[in-house]
């Protein structure tokens, strides 16, 4: 019998990152503040955060249906990133770069 289940491309349970950025710290008032690393902030927040709603779409049109329970999980920015790189490698090697014919011959 045949195996049904697509190939996993990324496996976003075991992804570690790489290149880990230092803290920004600054002094106020004699206070030293320390940011938080923006890529470790749950997606949902990084997108209200920059008010930017590109990616979501995105994600609710690749994932249809299964896009609310993922959303949910709120990952790091950094996997989800990841997760649009590599998902975005994959079509743009079957479908072509934007304004490329979809009828264009591939390499």
């Amino acid at each position: 019998m045949a195996n049904d289940k697509p190939k996993v491309n990324l496996n976003l349970d075991t992804l570690e990152r790489e290149n880990t950025p230092a803290p920004f710290a600054f002094v106020l008032k004699g206070k030293r503040y320390v940011t938080v690393d923006p890529m470790e902030l749950g997606i949902s927040t990084a997108a209200k955060a920059m008010g930017d709603e590109g990616l979501e779409l995105q994600l609710k049109c690749l994932l249809g249906d299964q896009y609310d329970e993922f959303w949910a999980l709120d990952l790091p920015t950094w996997k989800v990133l990841k997760l649009a790189e590599d998902a975005g490698a994959h079509y743009t090697s079957i479908l072509g770069t934007p304004g490329e014919s979809i009828a264009s011959p591939k390499p």
